[in-house]
């Protein structure tokens, strides 16, 4: 069976060395793997003005630090390469390339379309970590938690923070308005049911059932 080649570049956050794993388990063949990790989140990612220009956005790093891994590469596995139509004109074997993000932003789709490269990445891949993100946004606003440390970080004991026209409102009292009901919106529901709270759900592209009801 003919040696399938691949190329991972992860980061600091999905180690090249964790896709290699998940890679390994899934595919029954004999692999030729090249690796390196790019330097994000130490280094901010770069929007649509880095190194590849308008091109992508939200990608590490520039096209020349991969492009030596991508030369005989079957497939990319990664998270934010920057993957250019440069990049993958100098990558004739490439076919595949998996991204693991919600959306693949740092692919240049319509290069990738015109040279037969299949891209896939994974929706909805973040949304637990979003959610939960969103819910600790909620109660540390309405129960007054980041003022309170804010407080105690100088020094401060903000027991005014106890009066009635400055302590917060209880979740289980107010109505909370969701803008969008797919991956994110789903789980910050299920997340804000058990707080009692009346819910509002903004989606003209879903189709709410009897279930989805709160």
């Amino acid at each position: 069976m003919e040696t399938l080649k691949i190329a991972i570049v992860g980061d600091r956050f999905l180690r090249a060395d964790v896709f290699e794993t998940a890679v390994r388990a899934e595919i029954d063949r004999p692999l030729e793997v090249v690796k390196t990790d790019l330097d994000w989140p130490d280094v901010p990612f770069h929007g649509g003005n880095g190194p590849a220009g308008a091109e992508i956005k939200e990608y590490s790093g520039a096209p020349d630090d991969i492009g030596s891994l991508l030369k005989n590469a079957d497939a990319l596995i990664t998270h934010l390469a920057p993957v250019t139509a440069g990049l993958l004109a100098g990558s004739p074997k490439l076919r595949f390339v998996g991204v693991s993000r919600g959306g693949p932003t740092n692919v240049n789709m319509a290069a990738a379309q015109e040279r037969g490269v299949t891209v896939c990445n994974v929706p909805g891949r973040n949304a637990a970590a979003v959610a939960e993100f969103t819910i600790g946004q909620i109660l540390a606003t309405v129960r007054r938690i980041t003022i309170g440390h804010s407080g105690l970080e100088r020094g401060v004991w903000r027991g005014d923070l106890y009066r009635y026209d400055r302590t917060g409102d209880e979740l289980c009292d107010l109505t909370v308005g969701i803008l969008g009901y797919s991956h994110v919106g789903q789980r910050v529901v299920r997340l804000l049911k058990p707080f009692g709270c009346r819910i509002l759900i903004c989606d003209p592209y879903a189709r709410l059932t009897v279930a989805d009801a709160v």
